[in-house]
């Protein structure tokens, strides 16, 4: 009798530590999430970061993301940074439940360095705003937020993503600098960037398209530099992300 006691409480303890772990691993993929300045973003750092909470499950995902919004408020410093963090990866680990109407991106403010505000809001050719997906990899069209008034609060996203998108069941490709320049060069041969780029009047607001492209260029050579793309933190090694990326690489983008 006792020994099976001890059992019981060796089992329930061991439960507990793989549970910690996963929970404290999980908390590491959001504060490790990059910005979306394209000076720093990696779309590297990104695809490993959302594969673990993918891997998680969608109930652990939220959980998460409530908890490490939790007591945090205001747009400024650090807490503006964890409600943005917790967005954008909510933004990429759900897609829309109806093909015909993309969830809508958080509201964060105006996107810099795309023209976003003066095409349709959601537009079909730009599903994953403010991400776009080539070859399962994530790429930031975004190069910051231009805020007037309150960001949308990340508790309030999420709830969003949830009543109208369905988690991600593919993991995202875990790229390099070649197979994330190959992607990059695909979009901005798409039909929907030379169609946006056909509209002299889209990119009044943010610049040109010819610097918006040079910028975007950027998220190469933070691919190369892992530790840009991990707002100064130790990003997830190519141990921890093993799985993922041989997991990806069985799923269609």
């Amino acid at each position: 009798m006792k020994t099976s006691l001890v059992a019981v409480t060796v089992l329930f303890g061991t439960m507990y530590l793989c549970s910690q772990a996963q929970a404290d691993e999980l908390q590491t993929a959001v504060a490790s999430f990059p910005q979306l300045r394209l000076q720093v973003y990696s779309p590297e750092v990104a695809a490993r970061c959302a594969n673990v909470l993918l891997q998680a499950g969608e109930e652990r995902a939220c959980a998460t993301f409530l908890e490490a919004v939790k007591g945090r408020h205001g747009d400024s410093g650090e807490s503006g940074t964890v409600n943005m963090q917790v967005c954008h990866l909510c933004r990429l680990l759900f897609t829309s439940a109806n093909s015909s109407q993309p969830l809508r991106r958080p509201a964060l403010g105006a996107i810099q360095g795309f023209p976003a505000e003066s095409i349709i809001r959601g537009p079909p050719e730009w599903p994953d705003l403010p991400f776009v997906l080539a070859d399962g990899i994530p790429l930031s069209l975004c190069q910051g937020y231009a805020l007037s008034g309150v960001h949308e609060t990340a508790e309030h996203y999420v709830d969003y993503c949830r009543a109208n998108g369905r988690f991600r069941t593919n993991l995202f490709t875990i790229s390099t600098t070649i197979t994330t320049s190959n992607a990059l060069v695909s979009v901005l041969a798409s039909p929907a960037w030379k169609s946006l780029s056909r509209k002299n009047e889209a990119w009044s607001y943010d610049g040109n398209e010819n610097e918006a492209k040079r910028r975007l260029w950027a998220q190469v050579s933070n691919v190369a530099n892992p530790q840009v793309g991990a707002n100064g933190r130790q990003p997830f090694s190519s141990e921890t992300n093993r799985a993922s990326g041989a997991a990806a690489s069985r799923h269609s983008p």
